[in-house]
């Protein structure tokens, strides 16, 4: 599923197209904007735990953040 969260369909009503990113592709990477895009609110919360626990999950000389920028 193509996903532009500035295409004037999307801005004038997100929740269609929200709802099929939830359903086709929960957890999906947009290339155009060069990040992970997750769609379900409890996955928002997972996610925001997990890169708040700084004691399992750091980053060493940068070399992590360059890894996130890859895709899949």
């Amino acid at each position: 599923m193509r996903y532009d969260p500035l295409d004037e369909a999307t801005l004038t009503d997100p929740y269609p197209v929200l709802a099929a990113l939830r359903d086709q592709a929960p957890a999906t990477w947009h290339e155009g904007m060069e990040c992970r895009l997750v769609t379900c609110y409890a996955d928002c919360l997972r996610v925001r735990r997990v890169l708040r626990d700084h004691q399992h999950f750091v980053a060493t000389r940068g070399a992590w953040a360059a890894r996130c920028r890859r895709s899949p």
